[in-house]
């Protein structure tokens, strides 16, 4: 009697372990068969992530659209008469990257060697930042527009390049555009809340 029991023990055992195997198997391929679908969405986001951005930018060589801006800021102080302004708006990191950069290079005055104690190069500076940092949208207008979300405004003014460069009288001119700046803003914000209240 006492093998008997040992016996059936053990096949019981056997019959609970391949029972056990036998719903792990099943259930993990109807698992995988179900989350099918969720598993190519987790693929597709991780495809549009922002570490991504330049596979969305660049489609093909027909739509280059970052080349495009570039080209564009290359000629458009070229054409601005001295104290028009650019104004640019981007909406993702490398368009920004890019205008930023671009606006940097216009501010610079010498370009000469950092060893060489005098300026020989006659560099002089293009244009002046009117906003040194982004423009953003307010909550407000996030909120009435969501895709504002990530706009970033940027101003540049071009500088006559046969003016004399005084470096206080560019410091208060700065000053002056920055509060120009601001103050149009500041209007055009007040001019657009007091059109939706009406």
């Amino acid at each position: 009697g006492y093998d008997m029991l040992r016996i059936l023990n053990v096949k019981l055992f056997a019959i609970w372990l391949a029972s056990f195997t036998l719903l792990f198997v099943i259930g993990y391929f109807m698992a995988r068969s179900a989350l099918k679908p969720v598993s190519q969405i987790v693929r597709q986001v991780e495809n549009i992530t922002a570490s991504n951005l330049s596979k969305r930018v660049e489609v093909d060589a027909s739509d280059d659209e970052i080349g495009e801006l570039e080209r564009f800021l290359d000629a458009i102080l070229g054409r601005l008469k001295p104290g028009g302004r650019v104004a640019v708006i981007s909406f993702h990191s490398l368009e920004d990257r890019v205008v930023k950069h671009k606006m940097k290079a216009w501010m610079q005055g010498c370009v000469c060697p950092k060893h060489i104690p005098v300026c020989v190069c006659r560099h002089v500076p293009e244009a002046l930042l009117v906003t040194p940092k982004p423009v953003c949208p307010s909550e407000r207008e996030i909120m009435l527009n969501p895709r504002a979300g990530s706009a970033k405004l940027r101003v540049a003014e071009k500088l006559d390049p046969h003016a004399p460069q005084a470096e206080e009288a560019s410091g208060e001119e700065a000053a002056r555009l920055r509060y120009e700046a601001k103050r149009a803003a500041r209007m055009a914000r007040h001019g657009r809340e007091g059109r939706e209240r009406a």
